[in-house]
């Protein structure tokens, strides 16, 4: 008797101490959300190449680039004001007539590793999140921002064509 009541006290002192053992610890470290609003990394400038991505390979891309006019502020200030009055129909529809009508020429680019990339967040305050490589697909259309010496320094992706 006397045996079985230390073998039995020994066996819970022992559950106690492995149980206090294998406790769970809570993980106090925070995950960031990858789709944070970024800062303003964009260039204020127009982009230097826009246009619909054909292929892409790796960091290797080729675009068709529109070969277009910059507008100047005001005509571009009154380009706004006549879509304004347009439907969500009606811009697109009108957006695909002057895609179709453009001019593009075919070129190769490389995405250097650590240039920002962007997309629009998606809310009506006209803010963009950080983007990657990865989200970068045929069919996409892309502004593309390059330094003089034709070094990409900033890469926004509009969307899907």
């Amino acid at each position: 008797m006397k045996k079985t009541l230390i073998l039995t006290s020994l066996l819970i002192t022992a559950t106690l101490a492995l149980s206090a053992c294998t406790g769970q610890t809570t993980d106090t470290t925070t995950q960031t959300d990858t789709n944070q609003v970024a800062p303003a990394t964009l260039p204020a400038r127009p982009a230097e190449v826009n246009g619909i991505v054909k292929t892409i390979e790796g960091n290797e891309i080729v675009i068709m680039n529109e070969l277009k006019e910059a507008l100047s502020d005001e005509d571009r200030a009154a380009k706004q004001a006549e879509r304004a009055n347009l439907s969500q129909e009606e811009r697109q529809a009108l957006r695909q007539q002057e895609l179709e009508a453009t001019e593009t020429e075919q070129i190769t680019l490389q995405i250097p590793v650590g240039v920002p990339i962007m997309t629009g967040s998606g809310s009506a305050d006209g803010s963009n999140v950080t983007a990657q490589l990865s989200d970068i697909k045929a069919g996409s259309y892309l502004s593309i921002w390059q330094t003089a010496d034709g070094n990409i320094e900033a890469v926004k992706i509009k969307g899907l064509n």
